[in-house]
């Protein structure tokens, strides 16, 4: 019996009103932007420079109350400025990675309405694939990981290309397919990767795909590309040559969406769990609502 499961690249969010016990002072320490757009679903650019290799540490999850049922429900527009709990992750960064740090302003909710969530940074680099340093924040709950985000530095464009070439869900093109269209004035490839059904497009330079074993997703794809069409996400650059992909799959248990950028020599990442709610929206919004740190 095969396992439901879906794929998309993609992702959205939701902004929640966090109570946090103990912040603290905040320690040494990562998107609206004007450009010409490159395409009519995709804007936003801002120039990058590598930063010199961060040292390394091992901190630890911090546990975040959230307010209870006199809380105002999730919203998919971010209220203006990071969650608390994004700045206080962020607080972690070190001075050698903030002339790239981004973090998004919204965060998605924990499915089973859990009012506990955590967060764990995390760096790694130096290593091969020319990444100088890299920092990732995953943020939990009682049922587990809900989300997350990061970002990296490489040494060259190349690198970076490739690197988001290699990251996501390991979701490509058909190599064989039909054109089907799914609203929104997109036609997307329809074709079967491996036990998957999916349907593929191009939108700017983002690669968008979204799947289903032994099912083609059309009611995913519609709900993606109508977004896409009505919400910005950040421009790959350089632009003509810089590389987004979003690529989402869905199981009986849960969503993982994955969303990866370039921006010259910087990689930027957004991702939802199975314990999220609404797991591909939230991604997508994540994406949308990403601000410089």
């Amino acid at each position: 019996m095969n396992k439901k499961r879906k794929v998309i690249s993609l992702m959205v969010m939701f902004s929640v009103t966090w109570v946090l016990a103990g912040c603290g002072a905040k320690p040494t320490v990562s998107l609206p932007r004007p450009e010409p757009p490159n395409s009519p679903h995709h804007h936003r650019s801002h120039p990058r420079t590598s930063p010199s290799v961060p040292p390394s540490y091992s901190p630890q999850s911090t546990t975040l109350p959230i307010t209870g049922a006199s809380s105002p429900p999730p919203s998919l527009s971010p209220s203006g400025g990071l969650p608390n709990i994004v700045q206080m992750a962020m607080s972690r960064l070190p001075d050698s990675l903030a002339a790239i740090a981004e973090a998004p302003m919204v965060v998605p909710l924990p499915s089973d309405g859990s009012e506990v969530m955590r967060y764990k940074p995390s760096m790694s680099g130096p290593s091969s694939g020319g990444l100088i340093a890299r920092y990732q924040v995953t943020i939990t709950s009682t049922p587990g990981a809900v989300s997350g985000f990061a970002m990296a530095s490489y040494q060259t464009t190349k690198e970076a290309a490739a690197a988001v070439a290699a990251d996501g869900l390991g979701l490509s093109f058909p190599t064989s397919s039909t054109s089907v269209a799914i609203g929104s004035d997109i036609v997307a490839h329809a074709g079967r990767i491996g036990s998957e059904d999916v349907l593929a497009w191009q939108e700017g330079q983002w690669k968008v795909v979204v799947g289903e074993a032994n099912n083609l997703p059309m009611t995913d794809a519609e709900i993606m590309a109508a977004y896409l069409h009505t919400h910005f996400l950040p421009a790959p650059q350089p632009v003509g040559t810089g590389r987004g992909t979003i690529q989402v799959m869905v199981e009986n248990h849960g969503i993982n969406a994955d969303v990866v950028w370039q921006e010259n020599r910087s990689l930027y990442q957004v991702r939802t769990y199975p314990a999220a709610q609404d797991g591909v929206l939230a991604a997508l919004s994540m994406a949308v609502n990403m601000q410089k740190y």
